[in-house]
C-alpha cells in the first residue's frame, strides 16, 4: 500500500498548498456573483425610485421644503394628541395636501418610506466622512474577496451570504461616489432608519 494513503485507501488531508490550488477564482463564482449583482441592482433601482418621488433631507434648514416639512410633522403630532372629532377632522384636512410629499406611510406609526442622505456610516457615525468611508468600503470589499476561503464559504448558504455582503457594499460605494452619501429610505419606529444594503452588514 502506498505511503500516501491510509489503510482504507483514502487520500491524505489536503495541505495548505493543496487547498490554494483548489480555490475557484472569484470571477468564476457564478452563484456569489449572481446574488451580488441582483442585490446591487435592487438596491440602486429602489434608490432611483425614492430619489425621484421624495425630496432629499426635507428637515434640513437649507431645504426649500423645510417649513412645509415641519408643519406636516407638527400636524401629525397634534393629530395623535387630538381628543375631539372636530379637531381631528380639521388636522386631517390640513394634512391632505402634504400627504405623500415627504414620506410614504406603509404602516402608520411604525413603517414609512422616506428619503435621507447619510454621508456617515450606520446611525450617522463618522458623519461628514464620506470619502474616508468610500475608501474603507473598497478595502473591506478587497479583503472579503481575498480572504473569503477563511470563512464558512464553501457551502451554498455561505456563498449566498457573501453575495449579499458584496452586493450591499457595492451599493453603498455607488452611492458614496455618485450621490456623495448613502440614500436611506426605510424608517422604522421613528428612531431607526435602515437601507437594504445595511441589512447585509
Amino acid at each position: 500500500m502506498s505511503a500516501e494513503t491510509d489503510e482504507r485507501g483514502s487520500s491524505p488531508p489536503l495541505e495548505a498548498g493543496d487547498l490554494k490550488t483548489c480555490q475557484t477564482p472569484f470571477w468564476q463564482e457564478r452563484l456569489l456573483l449572481t446574488v451580488a449583482i441582483i442585490v446591487l441592482a435592487l438596491d440602486q433601482l429602489s434608490k432611483v425610485i425614492i430619489v425621484n418621488i421624495l425630496p432629499a433631507d426635507p428637515g434640513r434648514q437649507d431645504s426649500p421644503v423645510a417649513e412645509e416639512f415641519y408643519k406636516y410633522h407638527k400636524n401629525k403630532w397634534e393629530l395623535r394628541k387630538a381628543r375631539s372629532i372636530e379637531e381631528r377632522e380639521k388636522l386631517r384636512e390640513e394634512l391632505k395636501p402634504l400627504q405623500g410629499k415627504f414620506e410614504v406611510t406603509v404602516i402608520e406609526g411604525f413603517f414609512s418610506i422616506i428619503h435621507r442622505t447619510n454621508d456617515g456610516a450606520a446611525f450617522s457615525i463618522l458623519r461628514g466622512k464620506n470619502g474616508l468611508l468610500a475608501v474603507i468600503s473598497v478595502i473591506a470589499l478587497v479583503c472579503l474577496i481575498r480572504f473569503r476561503h477563511h470563512f464558512d464559504y464553501e457551502s451554498t448558504v455561505g456563498r449566498y451570504s457573501f453575495g449579499l455582503l458584496i452586493g450591499g457594499i457595492l451599493g453603498n460605494m455607488v452611492d458614496r461616489i455618485t450621490r456623495k452619501g448613502v440614500v436611506d429610505f426605510i424608517e422604522i419606529f421613528i428612531f431607526v432608519i435602515l437601507i437594504i444594503s445595511y441589512l447585509n452588514y
